[in-house]
């Protein structure tokens, strides 16, 4: 389900180009299940790959000393892990 954001119909062509990119590499017909060609590719739906290179992009970032340059920004609360 795509948000009803202005970014909402970019990610559905960005999509439908990823799902058609993994039909045509099986060589199935473009009417079988997205879900179905995703998961015999090995693939994440787009939405949980995005999703996933941001929380690794943020859990390698170091936050804390980018909001510690920052002197109107309270740090107290930032926990190192």
């Amino acid at each position: 389900e795509t948000p009803n954001m202005p970014y909402g119909v970019v990610f559905n062509d960005i999509n439908r180009i990823y799902v058609m990119l993994a039909r045509c590499i099986l060589g199935v017909s473009p009417k079988t299940c997205k879900n179905l060609v995703l998961k015999r590719c090995g693939w994440l739906p787009l939405r949980f790959l995005w999703a996933s290179e941001a929380l690794n992009w943020i859990s390698n970032y170091d936050l804390g000393s980018f909001l510690s340059s920052h002197e109107w920004v309270d740090t107290s609360w930032i926990i190192v892990i």
